[in-house]
């Protein structure tokens, strides 16, 4: 199957002015055709600036002249699943400032046709046909001009920030909305590829509001800057990540005492009189002593 330019990758701005009418997803369970109403959830044709998520193993086909252009407001569409376009001749006619996503498990076909009487357009250009193969790749390019402040679909990040405090890295991120958000994880590294989890966190699944989340790290690398990373996974599989942000950890010394011994080797309260044994946290030890 051909490579193909993604179209205009632009997804809800719920910050500087791009609004829905309604979120609308395909039903969960194998999709359907897309005029039809039992083929969304919640059940109904999608309408004029609604924004229109296509899960992951549905497949939802355009049988038909589907024509938005007459709308006022534009229509957003992820492509998670797979967008079909069987037979000969169906269309997706889309209004001005409309977009299409598709997801790195997306597909967008024509089942085979290498025409072009199958295709998508929007402000009246084709942005795509049958001619130009499927639409397989999770290679992300865009047609046109994406506005300032575009956020994801998932949730909305307001802030992510990172700050050593007794020596623990405190992090914590702040969101003022989620959609369909299953969970968040926490990511470390100090090369920039190679990652490892710091841990998870619940997500509020739907929710419109402000919520602060957080997590603390002490196992992060000594005498190093940390990078972190804030991913984020929906209900449909769906992973999103934000921007590295880094904590300069090249100061601290996290070697502590864990275990406090007497001569006989028996374990002691660190402030046993007598000459006791510190154990650090790096293996070495410490004989000191303390007057009775």
């Amino acid at each position: 199957m051909k490579n193909l330019k993604l179209l205009l990758v632009v997804l809800v701005n719920l910050i500087s002015g791009y609004s829905f009418a309604g979120l609308i997803y395909s039903n969960g369970t194998g999709g359907g055709d897309w005029n039809v109403g039992t083929t969304w959830d919640p059940q109904g044709v999608p309408g004029c600036g609604d924004t229109i998520v296509i899960r992951q193993g549905d497949i939802v086909t355009i049988n038909s002249q589907t024509d938005y252009s007459a709308c006022g407001s534009p229509i957003y569409i992820l492509v998670r699943g797979t967008m079909s376009f069987p037979g000969n001749g169906p269309k997706l006619r889309l209004p001005c400032g409309s977009a299409v996503y598709i997801s790195n498990t997306g597909l967008i076909t024509a089942n085979g046709s290498n025409g072009n009487s199958n295709n998508i357009v929007i402000c009246g250009v084709t942005e795509w046909s049958a001619g130009d193969g499927d639409i397989d790749t999770p290679t992300i390019d865009t047609l046109g001009v994406i506005p300032t402040g575009l956020v994801n679909l998932s949730i909305t990040l307001v802030e992510f920030s990172a700050i050593n405090v007794e020596e623990i890295n405190k992090l914590t991120w702040i969101v003022s909305s989620e959609i369909n958000n299953a969970h968040y994880e926490v990511e470390r590294t100090v090369n920039g590829y190679e990652f490892v989890s710091v841990g998870t966190v619940a997500g509020a699944g739907n929710y419109s509001g402000e919520l602060t989340y957080s997590m603390e790290d002490q196992d992060f690398e000594l005498n190093r800057i940390n990078y972190y990373r804030l991913k984020w996974v929906d209900f449909d599989g769906l992973v999103e990540y934000s921007d590295l942000i880094s904590v300069d950890n090249t100061g601290v010394d996290n070697n502590k005492v864990v275990k406090t011994y007497n001569l006989l080797g028996q374990p002691v309260n660190s402030y046993s009189k007598g000459i006791v044994i510190d154990v650090y946290s790096d293996g070495k030890t410490v004989k000191r002593y303390i007057q009775p």
